[in-house]
C-alpha cells in the first residue's frame, strides 16, 4: 500500500446529446485537460476524510462517500485516508464535474491499495455516483472521464472511439448556472416529443459525421441547428440565446455542452465553432457578452487504475 498518492482527472465536454441521450439518442463527449486533482495519504484516524480548498455544498459529500462505498464493492479499504482536492475544473458549469471528483475519490483510492478495476466495473460504480447529482446519469459523462479521449453512446451501448477530427474547439463560459444539473435535466425530460427526439437524432448523427471528415462549413450548421433544439427543451437562458443568433449571424456555430439552465442568465459552457478568418470577431463577440473563450485541449488516455 502506498502512504500518498496524487491522481489528476480529466473533465470533459459534450460535443452533441446533452439530454436527448436520456430519449436513446446518439451522443458524443470528450475529455479535456481541465483537471480534479486528489491528493491522498494515510492518516491515523480510521476513516475516510475530505479536504477542500473551498467550502463544497452538502451533496458534494454525499457524492465522495458514495464514491467510498463503491470502491468498498470490490477493495478492502485503507485503515484512514485524508484525500485533499483542487481543481481547475469549473464546477457546476457542464464540464463533468461530478464525475470528475466521484472517479478521482474512487480511482485514487484504487491506486492507494494498489488495486486494478475493470472500465465497465468503474463506470457502473461512478454512473451510481452521478444518480446523487443528476437524478439519472447517462453515463457519458464519467465514460469520457475514465477512457479518456473520445466516447459514443449509441443504442444504449458506451463505446470509446478515435478523436481524429482535425477541427478545433473552443469553450465559451457564459457563467454557473442559477439551477442545478438534476432540476436542468428533470425540466428538459418533460418537453421531449417523438418529433423532437427524430431531430435530436438525426442532428448527432450528422456532427458525428462531419466531425470524422473535418468539415467545419456543416459541423457550424449542424451545431446551430443543435442549439435551436436545445432551446426547444428549455435549457438555454435568454441572454445565451442572444448570443447564439448573434454568432450564427457571422458565420460561427454554437451550442450549449452541458445541462445548461432553466433560469437565470447563464447557462453554463457552450461550445464555438469558428472559421480562422472570424477569430477576432470570436473574441469581441464574447467580450461584449462578458464571457470569456478558451481552445480545449482533449485529455487522450484512461485512468491509470483500469485494469
Amino acid at each position: 500500500m502506498l502512504k500518498e498518492y496524487t491522481l489528476n482527472v480529466p473533465g470533459k465536454v459534450i460535443i452533441t446529446g446533452e439530454h436527448s441521450v436520456l430519449q436513446g439518442c446518439p451522443a458524443i463527449a470528450a475529455a479535456c485537460s481541465r483537471y480534479i486533482t486528489n491528493h491522498l495519504r494515510l492518516n491515523d484516524t480510521g476513516k475516510v476524510d475530505f479536504i477542500d480548498k473551498e467550502p463544497q455544498p452538502p451533496v458534494a459529500y454525499q457524492l465522495l462517500n458514495q464514491a467510498v462505498e463503491e470502491f468498498k464493492r470490490y477493495f478492502e479499504l485503507p485503515a484512514g485516508v485524508t484525500m485533499e482536492f483542487s481543481s481547475t475544473l469549473p464546477i457546476g458549469s457542464g464540464m463533468g464535474s461530478s464525475a470528475a471528483v466521484a472517479s478521482a475519490a474512487f480511482a485514487g483510492l484504487c491506486m492507494m491499495t494498489e488495486n486494478k478495476i475493470a472500465p465497465e466495473a468503474m463506470l457502473e460504480s461512478i454512473k451510481r455516483c452521478e444518480h446523487i447529482i443528476h437524478g439519472t446519469s447517462s453515463g457519458l459523462d464519467p465514460a469520457a472521464v475514465i477512457y479518456g479521449g473520445m466516447v459514443k453512446k449509441a443504442k444504449g451501448i458506451i463505446t470509446p472511439c478515435p478523436l481524429s477530427t482535425p477541427l478545433k474547439f473552443y469553450i465559451v463560459h457564459t457563467g454557473k448556472p442559477d439551477c442545478s444539473t438534476g432540476d436542468a435535466v428533470s425540466h428538459a425530460k418533460t418537453k421531449f416529443t417523438p418529433e423532437l427526439v427524430t431531430q435530436f437524432t438525426a442532428v448527432s448523427e450528422k456532427i458525428e459525421k462531419h466531425l470524422e471528415e473535418g468539415d467545419l462549413p456543416s459541423l457550424i450548421k449542424d451545431v446551430q441547428e443543435n442549439e435551436k433544439l436545445l432551446e426547444a427543451v428549455g435549457v438555454v437562458p435568454e441572454k445565451v440565446q442572444s448570443f447564439a443568433r448573434k454568432a450564427e449571424s457571422l458565420g460561427m456555430g454554437f451550442k450549449i455542452s452541458g445541462a445548461g439552465s432553466i433560469c437565470g442568465d447563464n447557462g453554463g459552457i457552450g461550445l464555438l465553432f469558428i472559421p480562422d478568418e472570424l477569430q477576432t470577431q470570436a473574441q469581441a463577440l464574447c467580450q461584449s457578452f462578458g464571457y470569456t473563450i478558451d481552445q480545449i485541449q482533449f485529455h487522450i488516455g484512461g485512468l491509470p487504475c483500469l485494469a
